[in-house]
């Protein structure tokens, strides 16, 4: 087994709690680079326990082990603190009479075996067009609010008591899925979940089975994404599957023109993040090795395609956005001809929307 091919199998042991057999390592086994490739695609807290369970003789050495456990421990840390956060400023909203509906993060934590072992990043809140500006005036009065990021086409970005949190105008970034996110996300069929005593409001079944691919497809297409968002999405097919509508989803993947893709990307998670065939809608492995071209991509960049950057970004504000427009160009360019249409659909909406922010934030700049 090559060391990608082991960090594959940790990761389908630990998502579906199988046994690990030892034959497939040995004392020769590379440990430092399967642990960087782990916090690569950030799933090193997940195969933390897949691995411990291993003999002695065969687990990483104990100084790395402990490295891991204590990456285990942070990971852990971030999620119980993100819990709270996300408690807090749910609960701040509702006094305002602002509801906001969770999307991905804590909520899709919840379908994994160990919901604190899923890395976590920051806390994304859906408001719509109609509460956004109240949204915001409302966070302004909030202590310690430090402003990240005002793109007022999407989100409020911002970091509050030690955690990012983006408030969303809207939920996907492409003009053709606006009215469907509407819909969808002020609908009556809301779920509910409850956390630290705050009622928290999540997307209907059907809207995150295709949103949680969508995301992670359009930062597949931008900058790239780790494994650890293809495993958000099996682990909720696996979770919700007897509640999809599939009729419906069918039709919404049509109308997207998304079937072709999302059906690559399924060959991935059946194939190599070990979901069950019959628990991934309209499976196909008609597209083996785009799909296999697409893993290598995967596990090549990383998450949002960070470990593919030759070089650092500069800190130099205008700088820093033509790096990232020109990394963005270049992985368009290798990626026409996978996704051509798609490709090209993204970079006419992002970098006309990148003017405009670069635009405002420039005028912000000058007048403080």
């Amino acid at each position: 087994m090559s060391t990608h091919e082991q960090l594959l199998y940790l990761l389908r042991a630990a998502l579906w709690g199988v046994g690990v057999d030892p034959s497939h390592f040995s004392a020769k086994t590379e440990w430092g680079v399967i642990y960087r490739l782990a916090q690569q695609q950030t799933v090193a807290a997940l195969i933390y326990d897949a691995l411990a369970s291993l003999p002695a003789e065969k687990q990483p050495e104990p100084a790395l082990l402990r490295q891991w456990y204590i990456h285990v421990i942070k990971v852990e840390q971030s999620h119980r603190l993100l819990n709270l956060r996300l408690a807090e400023v749910t609960n701040l909203l509702q006094s305002n009479g602002i509801r906001s509906v969770l999307l991905k993060g804590q909520g899709v934590a919840q379908n994994y075996p160990n919901p604190a072992r899923r890395q976590c990043g920051d806390i994304d809140l859906y408001i719509g067009k109609g509460n956004y500006k109240k949204a915001y005036d409302t966070s302004q009065k909030w202590d310690s609010v430090q402003e990240v990021e005002r793109d007022d086409t999407k989100h409020y970005s911002f970091r509050w008591r030690g955690v990012t949190i983006e408030l969303h105008r809207i939920a996907l970034f492409l003009r053709k899925f606006q009215h469907w996110t509407e819909y969808h996300l002020t609908s009556d069929k809301l779920r509910r979940w409850t956390i630290e005593g705050v009622e928290i409001l999540l997307p209907p079944v059907n809207f995150d089975a295709l949103y949680i691919f969508n995301h992670a497809y359009s930062h597949f297409i931008l900058g790239g994404i780790g494994l650890r968002q293809l495993c958000d999405w099996a682990l909720y097919l696996h979770a919700f599957g007897n509640e999809i509508d599939r009729q419906q989803l069918k039709h919404d993947l049509d109308s997207f023109e998304l079937m072709r893709v999302w059906q690559i990307f399924g060959h991935i998670a059946v194939n190599y993040l070990g979901l069950a065939e019959n628990e991934m809608p309209f499976y196909t492995d008609r597209y083996k090795k785009r799909a296999e071209k697409v893993l290598r991509y995967i596990l090549k960049d990383g998450n949002f395609g960070f470990y593919s950057q030759r070089s650092k970004p500069p800190k130099n504000y205008l700088r820093k956005k033509l790096h990232t427009l020109l990394r963005i160009l270049q992985r368009a360019c290798r990626l026409l001809s996978l996704f051509p249409k798609d490709t090209i659909a993204y970079l006419i909406s992002f970098i006309p929307n990148g003017i405009s922010v670069v635009t405002n934030d420039m005028f912000r700049i000058s007048r403080k």
